[in-house]
């Protein structure tokens, strides 16, 4: 993809429905759609679009990340509208590091996020 590729929405495959949600939740994502019983849940992060990331755990229910050097995604990049909401996202998780004008996190599935504000 190009460097300047904006993607409106992503899907991610996770293990464990509950603790993702709780993750994103506490990056300040909205629920929008919360499906168990389908292994579906979807966030919205305000505005008109509700639906910004979906996940599911239809093929990765308790499974592990794919090992470091397969084919998948790298990571992907939240970008904050104010330095003070990436601040207060950043108090969630203490497991952060800087790199790339940003803070590196993974969710609980191991998918890696760069925020930066």
């Amino acid at each position: 993809m190009a460097d300047d590729t904006y993607v409106g929405h992503i899907h991610l495959y996770v293990s464990n429905l509950e603790a993702t949600n709780d993750f994103y939740l506490g990056l300040g994502f909205i629920q929008n759609m919360r499906l168990p019983n389908l292994g579906m849940y979807d966030l919205g992060a305000g505005g008109a679009f509700k639906h910004r990331i979906a996940f599911n755990a239809w093929h990765s229910l308790n499974k592990p990340q794919a090992p470091e050097g397969t084919a998948g995604l790298r990571h992907y990049t939240i970008r904050f509208d104010s330095p003070e909401r990436l601040k207060k996202a950043l108090q969630t998780l203490p497991a952060a590091h800087e790199g790339q004008g940003g803070y590196f996190v993974a969710d609980p599935a191991g998918n890696k996020i760069l925020l930066i504000a």
